[in-house]
């Protein structure tokens, strides 16, 4: 239940690992409902510095998030009829009324790109943008800049991924970094899955 892809999996990962040391082909098999995606990308490092031909993905029930760029960072994904994966992007914790949540960085951005919207419509609308710029204002562009960052990381680490094996596998160039945009768009649409466990 509180399968979580955070820095506590690197050392039992790495003891792992170093036991089997280096092998033709590596199965990782995982079920988690998400996480770090620094610690999502040095776990892909981690196993394809054991493994000299396939790194395979196994997952019997879920990868979200973080797993989900995991497997992205596989060379084969192996799933059954109830196996999912999920939207990668990123999520950070807030307290709404004495209750921590998780929102998508994605919501954050939206959120103030609406706003400069509504700021930049309201004279053709003949309304006060004073309310928008209110609320306009609460907003903090730091931790907004954080939240593009993070979705732009998460984007970034699984094109590479993407792009990288299907150029291993012959596709030129361009046709693979096409290929892999296309696949991170679908990922990180969030206003496509609407939830992030969708």
């Amino acid at each position: 239940p509180a399968s979580a892809v955070s820095p506590a999996e690197i050392v039992p990962l790495g003891d792992a690992l170093a036991l089997m040391g280096k092998v033709k082909n590596l199965d990782l098999m995982i079920h988690t409902f998400g996480g770090s995606g620094e610690i999502a990308e040095k776990i892909v490092e981690m196993c394809r510095s054991h493994c000299a031909g396939q790194f395979r993905v196994v997952v019997p029930n879920m990868a979200k998030s973080a797993g989900t760029l995991i497997a992205l960072g596989a060379d084969t994904i192996v799933m059954g009829y109830c196996s999912e994966l999920g939207p990668i992007d990123p999520q950070i914790r807030i307290v709404v009324s004495n209750a921590p949540q998780l929102v998508s960085a994605w919501t954050f951005i939206r959120a103030r790109d609406m706003l400069v919207e509504k700021v930049n419509h309201a004279p053709a609308r003949h309304e006060n943008p004073a309310a928008y710029l209110q609320q306009l204002a609460a907003i903090d562009p730091v931790f907004v800049t954080h939240c593009d960052q993070l979705m732009a990381f998460a984007k970034k680490l699984g094109q590479k991924w993407i792009a990288g094996r299907l150029q291993a596998s012959g596709a030129q160039p361009k046709e693979a970094e096409e290929q892999a945009d296309r696949v991170i768009q679908f990922f990180s649409n969030v206003e496509e899955h609407i939830t992030h466990g969708r």
